[in-house]
């Protein structure tokens, strides 16, 4: 099961287990909001179908370890001043001069002690700085290649050793770089493959678990980013909710080749799939007839003649409310029996009110983020508590406010936060069970109760409360010219 909104998955899965369905589902993502999806979540099923390949994992997950302390390790030592390998470069290329160095006059050897002819490192250093008095320093400095070709390296001045040590520690360094990058591509390779070898196990676990499931439930986002797990699992039948609003691309990214069946569920009249770029928008009439990047796979196939079956019977709206869409989009749309029974809106004379004024919009500009109305914000938070007084409607699913425009939407959050309720109960009314028993004759204690408002009230815009519902719905149309100008909603 695909759907396109965190709200839309939870809330399908959750029809799934309240129907008793089955109870093999899954939720992948981490996003959900349900707490009846908790015990379903991807971690807490592998976690309890944990199988033999938890050792495999375990191990693998060792592996990974050692080779990213490796790593890290070789990343220290390449980024540290400190140079080795001069002895092995001398050994290598310059083995006159290395047994030359290692030779060193009688006096010298009496210095070096029982480090003569064994400690290369405190012999180069003497010879670097040049104590034994044997060189001439008043000689003239013979270049760098005739030092090259000449054994004796304790005859050499003060400034030949300079020259000659610089060539040396120059090769020294540039060698010690390559050696240090291939031991660098060698530690980055084996990490690699470790963590592959740890994401191939966990896979093969995850994949484990899965199989014997029935229902596996993501968000179009989450299929596309968990694509290889959907074409190891090789579904035969793939469900998208809401597919009117997924962009055709998410659709297909789903159809995994094991997909025999694709059934989407959605209204290709509503609303479309969002993109950022109006210039490919179908409604644009110049790249619009070229690009429809907004219109969904469903409008697609339904535009193009495809058989759809639509339903015909409506649940949610009482008659008043599905008669608006009747008359519009929907000619054949019948009301199930169920609502007709709905009970009468508390407080309020009409189940269905419009409110005209003349109270002029606030904000410049045409873009979504900067429309308001003080006054329907006011009335907004008049409203809103006065259904709570009523009592009835306590729920965060009872009341939702919908506005046109994103600063609407943002005045009465702000509106709303700082609003608080006082709803005064009686002490046996709050707990009848508890009261039962007790003596009728006792003078009752009144509590006062102070309610978040912002908690209790569903804010959203029109087009994302778009398969959602609620008992109270107050919707803000925010544009209004004022008092003598045409053109008001």
């Amino acid at each position: 099961m695909v759907a396109f909104t965190n709200h839309a998955l939870d809330h399908l899965l959750e029809s799934v287990l309240k129907a008793e369905i089955t109870r093999k589902i899954v939720r992948l993502g981490g996003r959900s909001q349900s707490e009846a999806l908790q015990p379903y979540m991807l971690d807490k099923v592998e976690k309890f179908n944990a199988s033999y390949l938890q050792r495999g994992i375990n191990a693998a997950y060792g592996n990974m370890k050692r080779a990213e302390e490796t790593f890290h390790q070789t990343i220290k030592e390449f980024t540290t001043q400190e140079m080795d390998g001069l002895d092995l470069l001398l050994q290598m290329d310059y083995p006159s001069h290395y047994t030359s160095l290692l030779c060193p006059p009688y006096d010298v050897q009496e210095y070096l002690g029982d480090a003569y002819g064994y400690d290369f490192g405190k012999t180069y250093r003497f010879w670097l700085r040049r104590r034994d008095g044997r060189t001439q320093s008043g000689r003239h400095v013979r270049p760098l290649r005739t030092l090259l070709e000449t054994a004796d390296m304790w005859s050499m001045n003060p400034e030949e050793v300079k020259n000659l040590s610089q060539k040396w520690e120059h090769e020294r360094t540039e060698r010690s770089k390559i050696l240090k990058m291939a031991n660098y591509d060698r530690c980055r390779e084996a990490y690699q493959e470790a963590v592959r070898r740890l994401e191939e196990f966990q896979s093969t676990q995850r994949l484990e678990s899965l199989r014997s499931l029935d229902i596996i439930g993501c968000t179009t986002t989450g299929a596309a980013r968990l694509l290889d797990l959907l074409k190891g699992l090789q579904p035969k039948v793939i469900l998208v909710e809401e597919a009117g609003q997924v962009l055709e691309a998410h659709s297909l990214a789903t159809l995994v080749p094991s997909v025999q069946h694709l059934v989407m569920i959605g209204d290709p009249q509503q609303l479309r799939p969002t993109i950022n770029n109006y210039d490919f928008a179908t409604e644009n009439p110049y790249g619009g007839q070229l690009f429809k990047f907004d219109q969904s796979l469903m409008e697609r196939l339904a535009w193009s003649g495809l058989p759809m079956a639509q339903l015909s019977i409506q649940r949610r709206m009482r008659p008043e409310v599905s008669s608006f869409i009747r008359g519009c989009l929907y000619p054949g749309l019948q009301d199930h029996e169920s609502v007709l029974y709905y009970p009468q809106v508390r407080g309020i004379a009409k189940n269905v009110w419009f409110f005209h004024h003349t109270n002029k919009e606030g904000g410049g500009g045409e873009d979504a983020v900067s429309k308001c109305n003080m006054f329907e914000v006011e009335m907004i938070k008049s409203l809103v508590q006065f259904f709570l007084r009523q009592g009835v409607y306590n729920s965060p699913s009872s009341i939702v406010v919908l506005c046109a425009y994103l600063g609407q939407l943002t005045k009465v959050r702000d509106a709303l936060s700082d609003c608080k309720l006082s709803v005064v109960l009686d002490e046996r009314d709050e707990d009848l069970l508890l009261a039962k028993g007790e003596d009728q004759e006792e003078s009752p204690q009144v509590t006062k109760k102070q309610v978040d408002i912002s908690k209790q009230v569903r804010i959203r815009t029109v087009d994302n409360f778009q398969g959602e519902e609620a008992d109270i719905i107050i919707l803000s149309l925010v544009r209004n010219p004022g008092p003598g100008s045409g053109g008001g909603i």
